[in-house]
């Protein structure tokens, strides 16, 4: 499945908002799936941006929600992330909870395009 979403001016104002909070909700559920699913939805978090710059502060608002559970705000961890909530380890198969990887670049591509184009 893929995240792919395009709302068209041919909608009035009121509806295109109210069609941008449910996609939004959707996409916050979609954080609390398994880690494949979080995976496909941070490739795909740019593609709607970009397509759908109304989205804008929702999107980065909501990557920030996710990036803290991951961040370590005291000043003598470095790096500052906790990693160990990445990975579940039972017995000795280890398994992937969170592709922080792609979550950190998806937040890096999200903020330059929102710098470039909120923020000029």
């Amino acid at each position: 499945s893929q995240v792919h979403v395009d709302v068209h001016s041919r909608y009035n104002s009121v509806a295109n908002e109210a069609f941008c909070l449910e996609i939004m909700d959707s996409l916050r559920r979609c954080l609390g799936q398994q880690a494949d699913v979080r995976l496909m939805l941070y490739e795909g978090f740019y593609d709607v941006l970009r397509r759908n710059s109304q989205l804008a502060n929702s999107i980065m608002q909501t990557l920030l929600s996710q990036l803290k559970q991951f961040y370590e705000p005291e000043p003598d961890v470095l790096p500052p992330l906790k990693l160990e909530a990445c990975i579940l380890t039972k017995g000795d198969q280890i398994s992937l909870q969170e592709p922080l990887d792609h979550l950190l670049c998806c937040v890096q591509h999200c903020l330059v395009w929102y710098k470039s184009r909120v923020m000029p």
